[in-house]
């Protein structure tokens, strides 16, 4: 049962490899999916969480390595993890601490994510909290981003993190 909105179901990285690249999405039903275009073959990476688990995930790169963000509600609480894919198998490398991730518990929130060297931005949505958030996937130190404010003055409600690599040698 996954909180991501239909714009957001297929969202990828691409990480550069030795013979080409991987391409990393997610699938329908919340799946992480490789694609290696070098060998032209798909692969169905493990789930992170069982089925029954409510979730949001987003897929993220940083430093030429696939990562993949989970915020998930289990128990009273919430929490929001950073797992890297190696070896054949999910391991986590950075917790946000619980502190600021209880504040997500029951609030049916959505994570949108972008990532550039060692840190990560989450940004994270929904009808009643939003926010942004930083982590060094090498330390796992955490920050909460200040809000956005529009040209008015007013608290900006939804964000979402985009990335782009701007290309001045290119003719449009």
């Amino acid at each position: 049962n996954m909180k991501r909105s239909s714009l957001k179901q297929y969202s990828s990285v691409v990480v550069p490899s030795e013979c080409g690249a991987v391409v990393y999405f997610l699938s329908h039903s919340g799946t992480v999916l490789a694609c290696d275009t070098a060998s032209r073959t798909f692969a169905e990476l493990p789930r992170i969480l069982p089925v029954h688990f409510e979730y949001s995930i987003d897929v993220v790169a940083c430093n030429g390595a696939s990562y993949a963000v989970v915020l998930s509600e289990y128990l009273d609480t919430a929490s929001l993890r950073v797992w890297q894919f190696a070896e054949g198998a999910w391991r986590q490398v950075a917790a946000m601490p619980p502190g600021m991730a209880h504040g997500f518990y029951g609030k049916k929130a959505d994570i949108n994510c972008v990532g550039h060297g060692d840190r990560v931005m989450v940004c994270v949505s929904s009808g009643e909290f939003n926010g942004c958030f930083m982590c060094d996937v090498a330390s796992n130190e955490w920050e909460e981003l200040p809000r956005c404010i529009n040209g008015d003055g007013e608290i900006i409600d939804f964000l979402a993190a985009f990335s782009f690599e701007p290309r001045v040698e290119i003719n449009v």
